[in-house]
């Protein structure tokens, strides 16, 4: 930078940090909580009075040039348009702010997307975005450590953010950033920087990871370049690591996504999804993003997705390493490299699993198997397949839709064709080398061992996972599932009394393969564990 550009930027740099300090300071209303300031590469956020008000930072880094006041301008605005996609409560506006830099102030906020034109805001005035503030208690970044966060809100967040990619993320087709050759060169890009980073410290490391991203590349590029054909490229988040997701009125919230340039946010949405489900993995928590990817499965049915999370993981996990490294050159002494190794650590073990096991749930409608079986594939990163989203989602019918469990959906020819093609989905998923459970009744012998047979075929083992309840519970919770209409089953009471005359346990040939589940027991994670491992242990023993 020459000398005349640099002392322009200090001489910036220095305006930005009196009117953030005398505007913090202006901020703080008596007997409120303390004021609380963050500080990113690019912004600077002041928080105070239920209110966060976060302002461009004017400095020119290596991915975003904010020397200008017309960009810091633009990108407020835009941050707002974006992120109101997926957190609309959390993003209020913009405000202008006003005043001399020693004596700033907040001038009307304009909310962005409420019909009004732009205001003309005065020269040298800027913009800050407005927020509703939330507690750092409450970022995935710190409740995930601590044991905060559950299976079901990790689901939550999984249907969210597949609604969002199904019908909000806008789709770019044929673009330059969405197929095979574009990943791949960013994928090695960031490994060059990575190594120029670490230098010798890293090289073994990293030429491990460039290997096993060659090897991806060759194995991934048609179907990549044939989602990128396909419609699966959108407009997406682009940073969803931990520290981007919040639990706000116990929904989880995704923020802050990458305003400042389209192309890293425009990707295959299996992608998007794998850096939360990194992440989560990251943290020593892989059942979280188990359970993240079977409400996004749930909601998309996009399976073909799951071949590429593997991928996705590994580049973004090295993306993190690289921000990690860059903090280590900045502050040596910051943790930085350490911070590094560790996200390198990921990188290497997000495709190290277990071997495959393909897992059928039994038992009678409203017997629970389905809290059950979210709870296990949690448990063994698995992906779930459900009988009953399937069905509707081949019929081209929303999965709350009623349909009445005696109608052709339901018939002896539509069953089949739903279990033909839950053994084609589990066929694929486990040809990728992923569990599967798969969430039916299963009550026909035939269908299990067929199932079983499938497993075998695919050098996995096979489990039935059967789960029984006294028939007044179930018929209890028949009623109350009915009453609630939020269930994607549409098995009644009549349909109970159907199963109950037709029903028929797993025999003594299927004993060993067998494990039993006690339905009056709440399926909590630890005690679905323990009943797994018991399984386990005694095929072994």
């Amino acid at each position: 930078m020459p000398p005349t550009d640099r002392a322009r930027s200090d001489d910036a740099l220095a305006l930005h940090e009196r009117r953030a300090v005398a505007l913090l300071e202006a901020l703080a209303a008596p007997g409120d909580v303390p004021p609380l300031r963050l500080d990113t590469h690019v912004s600077t956020v002041l928080v105070a009075a239920g209110l966060a008000y976060k302002l461009k930072r004017p400095v020119a880094l290596p991915f975003v040039d904010l020397s200008a006041l017309a960009v810091r301008r633009a990108l407020c605005v835009g941050e707002v348009r974006l992120n109101r996609r997926l957190a609309p409560s959390l993003y209020l506006g913009v405000v202008p702010i006003e005043g001399p830099s020693d004596q700033p102030r907040p001038g009307p906020a304009w909310a962005v997307d409420d019909g009004t034109p732009e205001p003309a805001w005065a020269p040298g005035v800027e913009l800050a975005v407005l927020m509703r503030r939330f507690e750092q208690s409450a970022l995935w970044s710190h409740s995930v450590p601590a044991g905060l966060v559950s299976q079901d809100e990790a689901r939550a967040l999984g249907t969210t953010l597949g609604a969002f990619h199904r019908d909000r993320a806008a789709r770019v087709l044929s673009s330059p950033h969405g197929t095979a050759a574009a990943f791949h060169a960013r994928t090695l890009d960031n490994l060059e920087t990575l190594a120029a980073l670490r230098g010798v410290a890293g090289r073994d490391r990293l030429a491990l990871l460039r290997r096993d991203a060659e090897a991806r590349h060759a194995r991934l590029a048609a179907l990549r370049d044939a989602r990128d054909r396909d419609g699966f490229v959108r407009d997406g988040h682009g940073d969803l690591h931990l520290g981007n997701i919040v639990t706000i009125d116990g929904v989880p919230v995704p923020f802050d996504c990458l305003e400042f340039d389209a192309a890293l946010r425009i990707g295959d949405v299996a992608d998007e999804l794998a850096f939360a489900t990194m992440d989560l993995h990251h943290a020593g928590r892989r059942d979280l993003g188990a359970a993240l990817l079977d409400g996004w499965l749930q909601e998309t049915g996009d399976v073909e997705a799951v071949a590429l999370l593997d991928d996705g993981a590994a580049y973004r996990a090295a993306v993190r390493a690289k921000v990690a490294a860059f903090d280590a050159v900045r502050d040596p002494a910051g943790g930085g490299a350490a911070r590094c190794d560790a996200y390198l650590r990921t990188a290497e073990a997000v495709a190290v699993r277990g071997p495959a096991v393909l897992v059928a749930m039994h038992g009678l409608s409203g017997s629970g198997k389905s809290v059950v079986s979210a709870v296990l594939a949690a448990e063994l990163d698995a992906v779930r397949l459900r009988s009953d989203i399937e069905r509707k989602r081949a019929a081209g019918l929303d999965a709350t839709a009623r349909e009445g469990a005696r109608g052709a959906l339901y018939a002896p020819a539509a069953r089949d064709a739903v279990y033909a093609r839950l053994a084609a989905l589990a066929r694929r998923l486990l040809g990728w080398g992923r569990s599967v459970v798969v969430d039916a009744s299963f009550l026909d012998a035939a269908q299990r061992h067929a199932f079983a047979a499938l497993a075998d075929a695919a050098g996995a083992s096979f489990a039935v996972v059967d789960v029984r309840a006294p028939v007044a519970l179930l018929r209890a919770r028949l009623a109350a599932r009915a009453a609630a209409g939020t269930d994607a089953s549409d098995a009644d009471l009549v349909v109970l009394d159907a199963q109950l005359r037709a029903y028929r346990p797993p025999g003594d040939d299927e004993a060993a393969r067998t494990m039993r589940w006690d339905a009056t027991v709440a399926p909590t994670r630890e005690a679905v564990a323990a009943a797994w491992r018991a399984h386990v242990e005694g095929r072994a023993a």
